[in-house]
């Protein structure tokens, strides 16, 4: 597997993020995209996030002709380029980075779980519960370590507006991610188009973020290849299409198409339970969180070496204070406890492995025919096309 590292020097998503908040006349301390987007004589930015959509899935698709839409849209008057997610590479370092504008080292979002010092306990970031207990956290107003992108533009007297999944609003994470924005709910995701061209006609810049999530659950459940991703991108091309439909031919739109992370196929014999593994548990220190493809190890005094060794059959080996000396999660620490939250090994799984971990008294641990959270070119590389309307 070939390691691909984030590119926050102007080549990841936080970047992306950062060019749309310039466009603003919003500087978020991150360079903008090396790759200039259409930007000159813009007062409406619609940012299209297709959750999961790699690169390479992308132009596979496209090859085999799932997406006619998307394929049409590159052949127009379109800048294209590909870029990195963030490490890791899962939705909940990713999506977080996008709407505070701030890499993961600074939002302190370093995963799907984390152990959580604050609480003494690994947790799931998105139900917000501690995974030891099942309960929900009492407090979590501690985890809001940014203000996000729409509070600041909404500052700067930018429209804003969310269009996402109508369970979502009233969340903790949607509260944070969209304050100063309106937040529209929709059922189905193919309803982006509609629900999008009921905002308010344009009184003031706008800023527009439609969060497509389906087509990663898709590939979550029968993985990246499968037939039934190549149905749900066709379902997202139809959707992107209606969306460009609704627009205002006023060449004052840009469209953004984007992904927070793309997939890899996993195979479901190889399997690794970890709490299974009695050798293993003895060098731990706790359970350990992270990502299935990239687990974060508390390992007990003296034993990394030990860890690293028995782990070479699975998986690649980075020790965390070289990840952050490296700048893996994109800057030192915003607080030092966002250190712990990493432990003191991060192993990412070779190709077709998961690493699996079933708390005590839950049910076991799904497995997964897709998935992502790993440095893979899969994981990593997400595509950027941006058209003027």
């Amino acid at each position: 597997m070939t390691k691909v590292l984030p590119d926050y020097n102007g080549g990841s998503i936080l970047n992306l993020a950062s060019s749309i908040a310039a466009h603003f006349g919003l500087n978020t301390g991150y360079a903008p995209l090396t790759q200039p987007l259409p930007f000159d004589g813009v007062d409406r930015v619609v940012l299209f996030i297709a959750d999961g959509l790699g690169q390479g899935q992308l132009m596979r698709h496209i090859d085999d002709g799932d997406a006619p839409n998307l394929k049409a849209l590159l052949g127009q008057d379109t800048v294209s380029t590909t870029i990195t997610s963030v490490f890791p590479s899962t939705t909940m370092s990713a999506v977080t980075s996008i709407h505070m504008a701030a890499p993961p080292a600074k939002t302190g979002w370093l995963g799907y779980t984390l152990w959580l010092a604050e609480v003494n306990a690994v947790t799931d970031m998105i139900a917000l519960t501690n995974l030891e207990t099942g309960t929900q956290l009492e407090n979590p107003e501690f985890l809001k370590t940014q203000l996000s992108l729409t509070a600041r533009l909404e500052k700067l007297g930018v429209q804003c507006f969310a269009a996402q999944p109508g369970a979502y609003k009233g969340s903790f994470l949607n509260d944070w991610y969209w304050q100063g924005a309106f937040q529209g709910g929709y059922f189905s995701p193919n309803t982006i188009p509609s629900l999008v061209s009921g905002y308010p006609k344009m009184e003031a810049p706008q800023y527009i973020c439609a969060y497509y999530p389906d087509y990663d659950t898709v590939c979550h459940k029968h993985g990246p290849g499968s037939k039934h991703a190549s149905d749900e991108i066709a379902a997202l091309d139809l959707c992107v299409a209606r969306l460009l439909k609704t627009l205002p031919r006023d060449g004052k739109t840009l469209f953004i198409l984007t992904a927070d992370h793309g997939q890899r196929d996993l195979d479901p014999k190889k399997v690794v339970h970890l709490e299974r593994d009695k050798i293993l548990r003895t060098m731990l220190r706790g359970a350990p969180a992270g990502e299935r493809l990239s687990r974060y190890f508390r390992v007990q005094d003296g034993m990394i070496e030990e860890l690293e060794e028995y782990l070479k059959p699975h998986a690649q080996t980075m020790r965390t204070p070289e990840a952050w000396e490296t700048g893996l999660f994109g800057a030192k620490p915003e607080l030092e406890t966002f250190k712990t939250r990493v432990g003191d090994l991060i192993a990412v799984a070779h190709d077709g492995i998961q690493f699996n971990w079933t708390f005590a008294g839950r049910k076991t641990a799904s497995t997964l025919l897709g998935a992502h959270g790993g440095w893979s070119s899969a994981e990593m590389l997400v595509p950027v096309i941006g058209l003027r309307v």
